[in-house]
């Protein structure tokens, strides 16, 4: 199915930067659960460059963090689940949207950081340029 075919707010793919952008968690996805988003996958990539395959502990911090919040948002009617993976961040989350056939993403982007992400590229700037889906951005505090 064509994603122009059915609802923005079927299947959207949620990713998280768990350190810096609590903004999608506190307020946009409880928004969009309360707008009727059916189905939501939490994504959180351990970036490469800064852990190894090996970190156990790294991989067990982020999925109990993932799983605090997909129990603490499950209330609103919203099949939620989440995906950890390793390596590139651009390249993973946007391999998750075409794997996970998304309707939307959702991602935060530092509002000091945008400009220097669009000049110098980076994650956010080549997820925005590449995304096979529409695109919320959410400026993120800090």
């Amino acid at each position: 199915m064509d994603v122009s075919d059915r609802p923005i707010l079927s299947n959207a793919l949620v990713a998280l930067d768990l350190s810096s952008c609590r903004e999608i968690v506190d307020r946009v996805l409880p928004a969009l659960i309360g707008l009727g988003l059916q189905k939501a996958v939490l994504l959180h990539v351990i970036p490469s460059t800064h852990y190894s395959l090996d970190d156990d502990d790294r991989f067990t911090q982020v999925a109990d963090m993932l799983d605090d919040i997909r129990l603490r948002l499950s209330s609103g009617g919203c099949d939620l689940s989440y995906h950890v993976h390793f390596g590139t961040v651009s390249y993973n989350i946007l391999e998750a949207a075409r794997e996970l056939d998304s309707s939307i993403m959702v991602m935060g982007i530092r509002r000091r950081s945008l400009l220097r992400e669009v000049a110098l590229g980076g994650n956010s700037e080549d997820v925005i340029r590449r995304s096979p889906t529409p695109l919320l951005v959410v400026p993120c505090e800090r």
